[in-house]
C-alpha cells in the first residue's frame, strides 16, 4: 500500500512538474515596424503647339513656315524623350480619288539658336540636343531624340521644358498643280521615359543614353 502510495505521488509531482515547464514564462515585449513607403515617381509629359504655325488656304511652293513645340515635364521624374513625326498631304475634298501626294517635296530643318539646321548635311548634321535617326527623305521615317540634360519634374521644384523649332520648307519645282488646296499636316508622338536606371537604352534599344546622370 505504501509502495503504491508513493508511486501515485510520484506520478503527481512528475505532472506537476510538467505542467509549470509547459507554463513556464519570460519577460517578453512586442512592437509594430512602422511601414517602410515607397511612392512610385510619374512620368507626364505635355506638348503645347504654337498656333501662329498654322497657314490655312494660302500655303504656296517655296514657302518655309516655322513650327514650335514645347515639351514639358510634368510629372515628377526626370525624363527624356523622343518624337516621331507624323506628316501628311490631305488632298481636298473635291481632289480625284486615286490622288496620292507624297511628302518627297517637304523638307525639315531644324531653328537651333536662331540657326536654320538641315538634319541631313553631313556639315550640319550637330542639332543638339537633338538626335536625329533615321533614312531617305520621308519625315515620317525619322525618330527625333531628346539627348540634352534631362528635364527635371516637379518633385523638388518647377519642371523642365524644352522647345522644339523646326521649319518646313515646301518645294518649288516639286509641288505641282496636284497639290493645289491640299492641306499639309505635321504632328508626331512624343513618348517619354524616366532618365534613371538605364530606362532609355533599355525601353529604346540605343545607346547614347550612357552618359546620364539625371537630376531626381
Amino acid at each position: 500500500m505504501k509502495k503504491k502510495m508513493l508511486l501515485i505521488l510520484l506520478a503527481v509531482a512528475l505532472g506537476v512538474a510538467t505542467i509549470a515547464a509547459a507554463t513556464m514564462a519570460w519577460f517578453t515585449d512586442e512592437d509594430t515596424a512602422g511601414d517602410a513607403i515607397f511612392t512610385a515617381g510619374t512620368v507626364d509629359v505635355e506638348v503645347e503647339d504654337d498656333a501662329d504655325f498654322i497657314v490655312d488656304g494660302n500655303w504656296n511652293p517655296g514657302d518655309a513656315d516655322d513650327v514650335s513645340w514645347t515639351i514639358t515635364n510634368t510629372g515628377s521624374k526626370a525624363i527624356v524623350f523622343k518624337v516621331e513625326p507624323e506628316a501628311e498631304w490631305r488632298v481636298p475634298d473635291n481632289a480625284p480619288a486615286d490622288i496620292a501626294l507624297g511628302l518627297d517635296n517637304i523638307t525639315i530643318k531644324f531653328i537651333i539658336d536662331g540657326e536654320i539646321i538641315d538634319p541631313r548635311s553631313p556639315e550640319n548634321g550637330d542639332v543638339s540636343p537633338w538626335l536625329v535617326v533615321g533614312n531617305g527623305n520621308n519625315i515620317n521615317d525619322y525618330t527625333i531624340y531628346y539627348i540634352g540634360e534631362p528635364l527635371p519634374g516637379n518633385f523638388n521644384g518647377d519642371p523642365g521644358s524644352v522647345d522644339l523649332d523646326l521649319q518646313v520648307l515646301v518645294d518649288g519645282p516639286g509641288t505641282g498643280n496636284e497639290y493645289q488646296g491640299a492641306r499639309f499636316t505635321l504632328g508626331g508622338t512624343v513618348t517619354a521615359v524616366q532618365a534613371s536606371n538605364g530606362a532609355p537604352n533599355d525601353l529604346w534599344n540605343v545607346d547614347f543614353y550612357d552618359y546620364l546622370n539625371p537630376v531626381e
